[in-house]
Formats: structure tokens, sequence, C-alpha cells
């Protein structure tokens, strides 16, 4: 008789399979280039293009000197929307531990494109 295989949810192989590969934080880092729009609005993120994430820092590629210089302000306040959006997320949140509320993006860096 032949095994009946049931098709498992994302959720219920995901921390397994990043923990096996050694890529659970950087998946969680990577999630931060996914939610940028979100946390920017979509006049920043026309004007912005994140490139990747290393060790909590993202790097935003930025079209003018106009907008790296007010970007530079808002970094603080950015980082903290990122990492708010990023803690509500249901596949970071099985991956995290319960009690963990620690900032996943420490860090923006922004450089003319």
């Amino acid at each position: 008789m032949a095994k009946s295989k049931r098709l498992k949810r994302l959720g219920e192989f995901l921390p397994q399979f990043l923990a096996r590969y050694n890529l659970t934080e950087k998946f969680i880092e990577n999630k931060a280039i996914y939610y940028w729009e979100q946390a920017v609005g979509r006049e920043i993120s026309r004007n912005t293009n994140p490139q990747h994430i290393e060790k909590g820092i993202l790097y935003i590629a930025v079209s003018d000197s106009v907008w790296l210089h007010e970007l530079r302000y808002l970094k603080s306040q950015i980082v903290n929307k990122l990492n708010e959006l990023l803690i509500k997320d249901e596949q970071i949140k099985t991956l995290l531990p319960q009690d963990t509320k620690k900032a996943i993006v420490k860090e923006i860096k922004f450089h003319l494109k």
C-alpha cells in the first residue's frame, strides 16, 4: 500500500529548513527589504532602492543628494518602523523566541546610485 503524502504548510517546515542551512538570520534580515516601501511610503520608495542587508545594516541606494540629505534625518524613524513591521510578521514570529523584541535592522546606510 502506498504511503499517503500530506502537503505541509510553510510554517511547519520553514524554521527547521532555515536552521538546518544556517539561513534564519539572513531570512529575517531580508524581510526588511520586503517591507521597505511599506515602512517609508511610495514617494521615498520611488527614489530609493534597497540593495542588501548584512549584520543588521541595511544598504540603500538613493536617487539624488537632496533625498540623501532628507533620509539621513529620517533614519531613526525608518529603522523603528521597519523593526515594528518585522516583529509583527507571522513568519518571523515563528523563527524568533517568544519574548524577543530585538532590533533586526540596527542601522541604515544611504549612498547615491
